[in-house]
């Protein structure tokens, strides 16, 4: 697994609420069941901002994936998404049960 963390800079971040974050995750397909975590990619708001990066380099990366992501999310206080009603947070939550 390939896992990246930097410190960024945004324009109008200061609209978000510290501890707030952004989530995007990228998968193989669309049905939890079948298809597995490619990539996820969190923006978390504070001092400083950082932007987390976790890209699977295997099948077996998807747990490690999903851990680091989780240690992420139980941090925040909410959490956006582009998609997250019906496609993101769904399917996170599938994945999270069925491990």
């Amino acid at each position: 697994m390939i896992s990246n963390t930097y410190k960024i800079e945004l324009p109008y971040a200061s609209v978000f609420k510290e501890s707030w974050c952004l989530v995007a995750i990228e998968t193989e397909g669309r049905f939890w069941r079948t298809s597995r975590l490619l990539a996820a990619r969190v923006i978390t708001y504070g001092s400083p901002l950082e932007e987390y990066e976790w890209i699977a380099e295997r099948e077996s990366d998807e747990y490690d994936i999903l851990s680091e992501l989780a240690q992420v999310l139980m941090r925040s206080s909410c959490i956006m998404t582009f998609n997250g009603d019906s496609f993101d947070l769904p399917h996170l939550r599938k994945k999270y049960q069925a491990y």
